[in-house]
């Protein structure tokens, strides 16, 4: 931990000289899904989130990319478990709510005076804050046939608190007034793996039948991008360093 913190200190003072930082608060509408079983079919499902983003700008072209974002995953679910009876069917919904943060690298160009276009891609780091809605417990015998199928409640124990996603996103800023941008981002996110544990025990069964779910995400997110003028005197307020000369 101690050499990283040197590393990273290390490239800040580096890039100090050129750097610019920016932050921008978000708001974000998505349609999400939490892969459910063979046997579910997802039903379209809309959520609301927000959040702040910043960037370190390494150049004018080139930036790392983080931040703080709420989001909450959502899925509504249709489940057949009895195919011979008309009412053999669950209709059920699952709920996680997380704290994500992005570490993208991004790629901007600009189109004209005001406007810049830009892409981005990186892993996203997950923490759960809550679940809600349903968990979808299937067992079958040998056959394949299901032979038990419940939706307990859900709990934060059936989730792993942490998980990881992939990130990737487009987007382009106008320019309002000096340093101050309207932005707008289409962006995706995807699980990287199953966001529920493994060898959880599910009203006395081990789960071992339970299907995997997978997270996924699609967002415009539309927001104010506040650039910090002159942020290198912030880093180095004492100017170039000795030898070199001002201009």
């Amino acid at each position: 931990m101690k050499y990283l913190f040197t590393l990273v200190l290390g490239i800040g003072f580096v890039t100090s000289t050129f750097a610019q930082f920016e932050v921008g608060g978000y708001f974000t509408g998505q349609k999400t899904s939490i892969t459910t079983g063979a046997e579910s079919t997802n039903l379209p499902t809309y959520t609301a989130g927000g959040g702040l983003l910043t960037a370190y700008n390494f150049t004018n072209n080139i930036a790392l990319l983080s931040g703080l974002i709420y989001n909450r995953h959502s899925q509504k679910f249709k489940t057949v478990y009895d195919p011979s009876d008309a009412n053999g069917f669950y209709e059920g919904r699952k709920r996680l709510d997380y704290l994500k943060l992005p570490i993208a690298l991004r790629f901007s160009y600009p189109v004209g005076g005001k406007v810049n276009i830009f892409g981005f891609a990186g892993p996203q780091l997950n923490f759960l804050l809550k679940s809600s809605g349903a968990v979808e417990v299937i067992q079958k015998d040998e056959t394949g046939k299901i032979v038990y199928y419940d939706l307990p409640p859900s709990e934060n124990k059936y989730f792993k608190t942490f998980n990881v996603e992939a990130t990737v996103g487009v987007g382009g800023e106008f320019m309002l007034v000096d340093n101050l941008y309207l932005s707008s981002i289409f962006k995706t996110d995807l699980g990287l793996g199953d966001a529920e544990k493994k060898g959880t025990s599910y009203n006395g069964t081990d789960g071992s039948d339970k299907p995997k779910a997978s997270n996924r995400t699609f967002s415009l997110m539309i927001g104010i991008v506040y650039r910090i003028p002159n942020a290198h005197h912030i880093l180095a307020p004492h100017g170039p360093s000795r030898g070199t000369k001002r201009r």
